[in-house]
């Protein structure tokens, strides 16, 4: 017999739904194989779908656990079926006004992001940021993370209108007291790429410069304090003052190396660092930076990637001058 099987319906008392949690906490503490806890979720979830009227919060539950971990073993296309299932039973039951609709809401769009559909994440955020400002109790945090997101999704999507506007509010709300520094420095440095990518250099030069007080002084590991000097050093390329653009790059490439290694963020502030070394004349370290980026590339995304030929025909460009000005080998 299963594990999952004592919790069919016909056997089944109200009181046993506390009991499939704690099999599924022991499942997890005792390191089970995951396929074993795959069983027994979809085995329990198959067990209950002729009583999800009287079991409804479980079945959500339990449904969105085994979303949650299908996106933890990178099923992703698995996930985003299983939380559209949720929502669709929640939609069904006319339940789309609670909390729990608005949290697989949120899941779904973080999800829908990773698998790079950016324009249906952004509207899914858009649809939970609507209910979360209706939801009581308020909950200030969430709706400002939300937003925060919203703004990255509608950015990566190209509608920088709205972009701007989430930003705009998830900084509003940051402001008043719904997150700490480091999520306020988040906010700032949403806004500077925002208005960078609007072409108003001033306005991202300062919101830049404020999430880099914030970020210069604290610990936290984060990618966004890397991006962050990439975007001042990309408003300073703009402006020419370049000593000050190449001296950004260097920061976020050593702040994306020291923290996360050889990631996209060190190989794109090294491939930009060598075009400013190149725009300076410092040709030597322009070569160096180029190579030192080909290789990083090579590394993370294999020879025959597009991106590493060109990183490589660069490195083959940026030779040494010879006696004579031409460039030689």
């Amino acid at each position: 017999m299963s594990e999952a099987a004592e919790y069919s319906p016909a056997g089944r008392k109200k009181k046993d739904s506390d009991k499939i949690f704690t099999e599924l906490d022991a499942l997890y503490d005792k390191s089970r194989p995951p396929e074993e806890i795959e069983k027994f979720l979809t085995e329990v979830i198959s067990s209950m779908e002729d009583s999800r009227t009287d079991e409804l919060p479980e079945y959500i539950a339990l449904l969105n656990e085994l979303a949650n971990f299908y996106r933890g073993a990178s099923r992703h296309t698995e996930s985003a079926a299983t939380y559209e299932k949720a929502i669709d039973t929640l939609r069904q039951f006319h339940r789309d006004d609670t909390r729990d609709y608005i949290d697989l809401l949120l899941n779904l769009a973080g999800l829908v992001r990773m698998m790079g559909d950016s324009a249906r994440s952004a509207s899914l955020y858009a649809d939970a940021i609507k209910r979360l400002e209706k939801y009581d109790p308020k909950d200030d945090a969430t709706l400002a993370r939300s937003c925060g997101s919203a703004a990255l999704s509608y950015h990566t999507a190209g509608d920088l209108k709205k972009a701007l506007k989430y930003a705009t509010r998830s900084y509003e709300l940051i402001s008043a007291g719904a997150g700490g520094e480091f999520m306020l420095a988040a906010s700032l440095n949403s806004l500077a790429s925002i208005q960078y990518a609007l072409k108003n250099y001033d306005a991202a030069e300062k919101f830049v410069t404020q999430a880099l007080e914030i970020f210069d002084k604290t610990k936290d590991q984060s990618a966004q304090h890397s991006t962050a000097y990439s975007t001042l050093a990309a408003i300073k390329y703009y402006k020419k003052d370049l000593p000050a653009s190449r001296a950004a790059y260097e920061k976020a490439a050593a702040l994306a190396f020291k923290f996360f290694g050889l990631n996209s963020e060190y190989i794109a502030a090294i491939s930009s660092l060598a075009s400013v070394c190149e725009a300076m004349g410092d040709i030597k370290a322009a070569r160096d930076a180029a190579k030192t980026a080909h290789k990083a590339a090579r590394s993370l995304l294999g020879a025959d990637a597009e991106l590493v030929a060109e990183y490589g025909e660069r490195v083959r460009r940026l030779k040494p001058r010879g006696l004579f000005g031409r460039r030689g080998d």
